[in-house]
């Protein structure tokens, strides 16, 4: 289930993406730090937490040609704490 927004596509995540999807989540992280926004942090959203979103079907990618340029998880669960 390919969808495609100029040279944006965007597909489920497999297991192939995870470093490259935890490698932007990084930056992200760093990013927002820089900005004094401290939604997520080195714990969170941690290789685990994307590993599992992966096997479950809930992560998905979005591509410019192969490279990985963005990610989203989409579930029904909610997150406490």
């Amino acid at each position: 289930m390919r969808r495609a927004a100029h040279d944006l596509a965007i597909d489920p995540a497999t297991f192939a993406d995870i470093e490259p999807v935890f490698a932007l989540v990084g930056a992200c992280v760093r990013h927002m730090r820089s900005q004094n926004i401290d939604q997520w942090d080195e714990a969170y959203p941690s290789l685990a937490t994307i590993k599992t979103d992966v096997a479950a079907g809930t992560a998905f990618v979005a591509r410019r040609g192969e490279a990985v340029v963005g990610v989203i998880a989409l579930d029904s669960a909610s997150e406490t704490g």
